[in-house]
């Protein structure tokens, strides 16, 4: 997966917008108007890569480093991925979950995805789109919107929509 990363977006090894890592606990922030970024620990991250096995995973920032504000379409944040599982991320800058942020951030995800897809062979890996919140919410909120956005992505694109500030990879 690097390999075809690298060849359709050359600009990765130039920005180094990619890179390794297998701590158990990989802590994800986002920069205002920069790339994600990996930072030393939770008190300063927007998201928590969970790698209890310790396998190697690759991160790559996507906005401002693969692709950045001049360009003309919609993008996620990063992604995480390993030989078996590739995560696109959105992380949203907002204490309130307001529909109009929710329905943005799905709109990322998804020209993040059909953008990726027309260069990158995603064969054998589980895809997911995440929505995260720079707040840690005490319990999940349900909706029906969420409900058939989830579905729409798993039937449309084969991929899994998901909420929440952390991911775990087994």
């Amino acid at each position: 997966m690097r390999k075809q990363i690298k060849l359709a977006y050359p600009i990765v090894e130039a920005n180094r917008c990619m890179w390794d890592s297998k701590e158990a606990y990989i802590y994800i922030k986002d920069q205002p108007d920069g790339k994600s970024i990996q930072v030393a620990d939770v008190d300063r991250c927007d998201f928590t890569i969970e790698n209890p096995k310790q396998k190697l995973l690759s991160i790559f920032a996507i906005d401002q480093c693969v692709f950045d504000h001049k360009s003309q379409h919609k993008k996620c944040d990063f992604a995480v991925f390993d030989n078996n599982i590739f995560a696109f991320v959105e992380i949203k800058d907002t204490y309130k979950r307001r529909p109009s942020h929710k329905k943005q951030a799905k709109q990322q995800l998804e020209s993040t995805i059909i953008h990726f897809r027309k260069k990158i062979n995603f064969d054998g890996c589980k895809p997911y789109a995440i929505i995260s919140w720079r707040y840690r919410p005490v319990r999940p909120a349900v909706s029906t919107a969420m409900q058939l956005a989830k579905f729409e992505f798993l039937t449309k694109y084969n991929v899994h929509l998901v909420e929440g500030n952390k991911f775990e990879f087994n």
